[in-house]
């Protein structure tokens, strides 16, 4: 193996490019959502649901991005695993955001700015 001082070469990696979508009532991740982020919008408290049977990829991701002052909580249906450090699934406060990775069949991590 050989170094190149001053090159950076990446193979196999592509840029991500994220999608926007305002969110303004309770809401289930959508086969859609991959690699979106997700504006909640609301001065109420709502909920992101994390469906059973999510029949997509290994990677899969989502962004929550809570705007407003209205707490968002990441909710699934039975069956479904989240990890997350001490069991937390709630922004903190406005302006957190929260990253939501399928890791196997029904199974996510979710990490980020929680409560």
């Amino acid at each position: 193996m050989t170094a190149n001082r001053g090159i950076i070469k990446t193979v196999g990696i592509k840029p991500v490019v994220y999608d926007v979508k305002t969110v303004t009532e309770n809401y289930t991740i959508q086969a859609s959502d991959n690699n979106t982020i997700l504006i909640f919008n609301s001065s109420s408290d709502l909920n992101c649901n994390i469906p059973l049977g999510f029949d997509f990829e290994d990677g899969y991701q989502v962004i929550i991005f809570q705007q407003n002052i209205g707490v968002v909580t990441v909710t699934k249906d039975f069956g479904v695993s989240t990890l997350s450090a001490n069991n937390e699934l709630q922004t903190r406060a406005r302006y957190s955001m929260v990253h939501i990775i399928k890791i196997a069949s029904n199974s996510f991590i979710v990490g980020g700015d929680l409560a």
